[in-house]
């Protein structure tokens, strides 16, 4: 059997007598015949799969980063994005805005909960019907509610059939979308690197899969530093060569990578406490935080295209804004006041009482800050 090594001879062009050179050995990257269909099959797009998230996108091949500090809204956003590609673009007669688009979840914190996606999915169905119904009886308030109907006899005689046929219909529904759904849970930083490795090996036999979630990619970054690696240099050696190859996976299947990281604060130099002491709520007012860098790599960094931070809108209490005092505004005021806000607002109204979540969204070409509230059929937009 003749040999699968390449061999790339080159000649000299500054010997008149053209002499040969040594041959030189080319190592040929090798691909399957599914790897290849897989890499140059089109995947479901992901345009619209939250016009006020990313009113253009997201891309594939795209890689988009949240972080920010635990309980601030980035598992819950996470669920928000699968039950929004999990869905269908229509059913039933009704617009539904879904990707229907595979996805794979990495699960690294192990809290995630397939009841709790499953529950954001038949909300989402459930709100939308119920507009679809109001739009029907001529009870909508804006245009957007007319043009959730595509098919107003589907819609007529689907609502008709009774509670029961529409309550075993919506499961019908999750549990189709489901089967797109692909689960990996990762006790481990082995585990974690292996998956990650890996899934060269999956993205191929997964043709509708467009969207990879992982929460949260540093879930054992401290744990490997403090007991597996002999040093910071090494560490990040060993992450970036593993996140130098994932990145390229991503970019090779063409698929949008969606990746909670945990902020990290350092400790203040001299010169950020003096910028403070100059102007006290400047931080507040940009949303940035001076304190917070990236420790995830050079490769896990230059690849990122989206960075999104999340953090509590202390600038709201229930959905309603503080009222403005003649008082200089500083951190302890601001504190006192949203605390008096708050007891004056449960003692007079009967408001469900959520937080208010802040997202700044930073790309190349734009920077925007929004606020949501979490609901049981996923995230609210504040616009």
């Amino acid at each position: 059997m003749e040999s699968s090594n390449h061999q790339i001879i080159t000649v000299s062009s500054s010997n008149a007598g053209a002499q040969w050179s040594a041959p030189k050995k080319k190592i040929i990257e090798s691909e399957s015949g599914l790897s290849l269909l897989a890499r140059l099959e089109t995947r479901p797009s992901l345009l619209g799969i939250d016009s006020y998230f990313l009113p253009k996108g997201p891309q594939l091949g795209d890689v988009i980063e949240l972080s920010g500090k635990p309980g601030c809204g980035k598992s819950a956003f996470c669920l928000h994005l699968m039950a929004s590609a999990l869905l269908p673009k229509h059913w039933k007669g009704v617009h539904i805005g879904g990707c229907e688009s595979g996805v794979i979840f990495v699960d690294t914190d192990c809290h995630f909960s397939i009841l709790q996606l499953e529950n954001v999915m038949q909300k989402k169905a459930s709100n939308i019907l119920r507009k679809s119904k109001s739009a029907l009886k001529g009870k909508c308030v804006s245009g957007n509610e007319q043009e959730l109907i595509s098919n107003h006899e589907s819609v007529k005689s689907f609502l008709q059939s009774g509670s029961q046929c529409i309550k075993g219909e919506l499961t019908k529904l999750t549990k189709q979308c489901l089967k797109k759904f692909c689960y990996l849970r990762c006790t481990d930083s082995t585990q974690f690197a292996v998956t990650l490795l890996s899934i060269n090996e999956l993205l191929p036999a997964k043709k509708d899969v467009s969207l990879v979630i992982i929460d949260s990619i540093s879930a054992f970054y401290w744990y490997d530093f403090s007991y597996r690696s002999d040093s910071w240099f090494k560490l990040k050696q060993y992450y970036n060569n593993i996140y130098e190859v994932f990145i390229s996976y991503i970019r090779k299947y063409k698929v949008t990578l969606v990746a909670t990281r945990q902020s990290l604060f350092r400790k203040k130099s001299k010169e950020d406490n003096y910028n403070k002491q100059m102007n006290p709520i400047e931080e507040e007012e940009t949303g940035e935080s001076v304190n917070d860098f990236e420790y995830m790599g050079k490769e896990w960094a230059k690849a990122v295209t989206h960075r999104v931070k999340f953090s509590f809108n202390e600038s709201q209490v229930l959905g309603i804004e503080l009222k403005k005092t003649d008082k200089p505004e500083t951190k302890d005021n601001r504190k006192s006041l949203i605390k008096n806000t708050h007891s004056e607002l449960s003692s007079k109204y009967t408001l469900d009482d959520r937080c208010v979540y802040c997202v700044d969204i930073a790309d190349n070409e734009r920077r925007t800050k929004l606020n949501f509230t979490i609901h049981e059929e996923g995230i609210r937009w504040q616009i």
